[in-house]
Formats: structure tokens, C-alpha cells, sequence
């Protein structure tokens, strides 16, 4: 079975950058209008934009109203026609975010790019969220657990931002929650801060001491992109090492680990995936392999039967497709396609599946379309096709060992859930 979902990006820390953060195709607004008399044309720009979604939505898509009744729906859609002459250009791009995320399906969402961004990334660990990129200005706020945004407790933001967030399990917020935190023109249309152009985060220092910083937002084409803390002087994890290519594959030989990174469900221009199993399988059945990983956590998706034939290449070597042998690192950023793949791999080997819930759900709404609304460009993606794979219908594909990343564990170059799988015994 194939989607074609269309990546917008790959997961994983290299999207912890707020400049390649994103979710969709947004048209960021960056001004906001107090209604006058005279601006009655953009209150009708907007009406035309909300008629079109209200009726090319519902109509285009496979089944919108599969989780959500059409007359809720509809009454969300008077509600925001109603109250235009109210909201400003954010708060009218807000509302129409949750109305669609209400839907239920979450690869129908409308689409965003913000113009301008608060120039710190963050990323949600389980102890929470931390700043993990900054501009040198705002360098205090490295490795500081996120507490507040202009006085608003993050528990009450994370409320506020998920409505408007399509996602159908926690691992999927776990993983989007975190750009939006910088989206100024988001946080302004949800009401959590009161100027687009500067605002005030709350933090925790190591020790526990909270202070509070205050900055201002800037252009996204700026060139000013926030950076890293200095690490250890000690390799990246392969999980953060191979990032930012589609595929790849390194022999640990002091581990017999043969360690297997799918990043994105699309061809290697350069090495097409059938010379890559090709590669990988030479290089198994010429050494000692005692764990055969295959890590799908940044996996966003793409087309799923690109991996299938890696599968019975497992399943005929009998030494490797064994449950205390082969495994498959699932995460937050496991979706769409790769989920499939993840089932696959889960009905037709013996692996056992390590890391955290997918953010993609087994059973789903996918083959996604696009069409535009003819005023603000807003893009809106929607599901053609139900995709169902699994005889349970779970919210994520769940790990049978569960790991999850601490922040100690990224300041310092670890991976735990790799860790975790070289420490199974025979």
C-alpha cells in the first residue's frame, strides 16, 4: 500500500531550527488591522476565503465528517463569518486552523509560513521543553526549560496551540508544539501575546533559577538563524548524524550492529534503494551481525513501498529477522508513510520496536491533495484515501520498549534508545 504524502520536511533536530520548523505552506500576516468603514473589502476577501473552505472541504475530502458532526463544523464556520469585523488578520488565520484541525485528520491542515519568529528553537523533552538553539543575543536561554510566555503558564499554552495543531495522538503534538512557540504571528492570533513584534519567556536555568528575557521578533528571510550550544567533544549520535540524508547505513563492529537510518520515504538520486539493500545485506552477511536496527524516528514519509523491499531480505535471513536481533526505532517523528512501513514490519518480521509512539497513526487519512483559498493563498491539505493496515486500531504505533530522550541526553551526545537495544542480551 502507497501514500503519497508529500514531505514538507524531514524530522527530527535538524527541525528543531525554527527556519525549517514547519508544519505546512503558510502565508504569514504580519500587520494588524483595526476595522474601519473603509476596510470593508478585506472583510469580504475573508468571507469569499471561509465560503470556499466551507464548501471545497468538505466536498473534496474523503470523509471530513468521520469524527466530528458536519453541523458542528458549520456552526464553526458562521461563528468566524460572524465575528470578522472583530479579528484581525491572526486571529482570522487562527480560527480557521482550529476549525479544520477540529476535523480530526491530521494531514488536513491549513498551511502556514510565518514571516517573522522569535529567534530561539525549542524541543520537548520529557522533562519538558527546552531552548536548544538561540541568536548569540539570546544565548542565556540555551539549555533553559520553557515556563512561561508573557505570564501564560506553557501547560495553559500547550492547550491553546493544540486546537489549532491537526494531530491525532500526543506524540504528534510532542513534536509540533515546539515551532509554534516562536510562530509570532501564531501566538499573537491565539491570543498569548499582545505585539507580533516583541515578548517576554519565562525560563529555568539548570539550578532552578527562573528569569525572564525579553525579545523582539525578526524577519525570517533575516539570514539570522539561531545556533546550537557547544557540545562535548565527542561524536554526534548517529540519530543526529545522518539527519539530514534519506538513507544510510554504518557497521558498529566492537557492537555487531548493523545500524540503519530511513529518514524519508524517497529515492537517492545518487543510490537508488535497491543498491542500497544491496549494500546493506553485503555488508550483513559479510560480518558478524548480532542486532540489525532500522531507525524510522525522523521518518515524515513520503512514498511507503520504496522500503518493502528491504522486508524479505529480512524475513529470508532467518539468523537476523529474530525479535532479540532485529529492531526498528520508532518516534514522535515516525508519520505517514513510514508508519506503514512500520507495520509492515511489525505484521511480517519478528523485530521488536523501541523509542517512543509514532506521531503518526496506524490506521489513517492520507493521499493528500491541495487547493488554495483564492484571496489569502492560505494553502488547505486534504486526505483522498483511508489507509487501514492494522487489526487494531491504536492512536500510534507503540514501542514494546519504551525510551524516551532526556535533555542531559542531548547536551551530552547520547542516544538512549541505541543504548538501550546494545544492552539486549541472547
Amino acid at each position: 500500500m502507497r501514500s503519497k504524502y508529500k514531505r514538507d520536511q524531514r524530522t527530527g533536530f535538524c527541525s528543531l531550527s525554527l527556519f525549517v520548523f514547519l508544519v505546512g505552506v503558510f502565508v504569514g500576516l504580519t500587520q494588524a488591522f483595526q476595522i474601519e468603514p473603509q476596510d470593508r473589502t478585506r472583510i469580504e476577501r475573508w468571507m469569499e476565503d471561509i465560503d470556499q473552505l466551507a464548501v471545497e472541504l468538505p466536498s473534496r475530502h474523503k470523509d471530513l465528517f468521520h469524527g466530528r458532526s458536519e453541523s458542528d463544523f458549520r456552526d464553526d464556520i458562521r461563528a468566524l463569518k460572524d465575528s470578522l469585523s472583530n479579528r484581525k488578520d491572526e486571529e482570522i488565520v487562527f480560527a480557521l486552523s482550529r476549525i479544520v484541525a477540529a476535523c480530526g485528520d491530521s494531514h488536513t491542515s491549513l498551511g502556514f509560513r510565518p514571516k517573522i519568529a522569535f529567534p530561539l528553537s525549542f524541543y520537548w523533552f520529557k522533562e519538558g521543553i527546552f531552548c536548544v538553539q538561540a541568536i548569540p543575543e539570546y544565548r542565556e536561554a540555551l539549555n533553559c526549560r520553557l515556563l512561561e510566555i508573557e505570564g501564560q503558564p506553557i501547560t495553559d499554552i500547550i492547550q491553546t496551540l493544540a486546537t489549532a495543531i491537526p494531530h491525532e495522538n500526543r506524540s504528534q503534538l510532542m513534536k509540533s508544539i515546539p515551532g509554534y512557540l516562536v510562530f509570532a504571528e501564531m501566538l499573537y492570533g491565539a491570543g498569548i501575546i499582545a505585539d507580533p513584534g516583541k515578548t517576554v519567556y519565562s525560563l529555568e536555568k539548570k539550578q532552578g533559577e527562573p528569569f525572564e528575557l525579553e525579545m523582539s521578533s525578526v524577519s525570517m528571510k533575516s539570514g539570522r538563524r539561531p545556533e546550537s550550544a557547544k557540545g562535548p567533544e565527542i561524536p554526534l549520535p548517529f540519530y543526529r548524524k545522518y539527519q539530514k540524508t534519506i538513507y544510510e547505513f554504518e557497521y558498529l563492529p566492537s557492537h555487531k550492529t548493523l545500524y540503519v537510518a530511513y529518514n524519508l520515504c524517497r529515492e537517492r538520486p545518487e543510490k537508488p534503494f535497491a543498491q542500497f539493500i544491496q549494500e546493506i545485506f553485503e555488508t550483513a552477511d559479510q560480518n558478524i551481525v548480532e542486532r540489525f536496527v532500522i531507525d524510522l524516528r525522523h521518518n515524515g514519509g513520503g512514498n511507503s513501498g520504496i522500503f518493502e523491499p528491504m522486508i524479505p531480505e529480512l524475513i529470508k535471513r532467518a539468523a537476523l529477522n529474530r525479535k532479540d536481533r532485529l529492531f526498528v526505532i520508532v518516534g514522535r517523528g515516525t508519520f505517514s508513510s513510514a508508519v506503514l512501513n512500520a507495520i509492515q514490519l511489525r505484521n511480517q518480521t519478528q523485530a521488536t520496536f523501541v523509542g517512543e509512539p509514532s506521531g503518526g497513526k496506524p490506521n489513517h487519512f492520507g493521499e493528500v491533495r491541495m487547493f488554495g483559498l483564492k484571496n489569502s493563498k492560505l494553502p488547505v491539505t486534504y486526505s483522498t484515501k483511508y489507509f487501514s493496515i492494522s487489526k487494531k486500531d491504536t492512536d500510534a504505533v507503540y514501542p514494546d520498549i519504551a525510551v524516551d530522550l532526556s535533555h542531559e541526553d542531548f547536551i551530552n551526545h547520547r542516544d538512549p534508545v541505541l543504548e538501550r537495544i546494545l544492552q539486549e542480551e541472547y
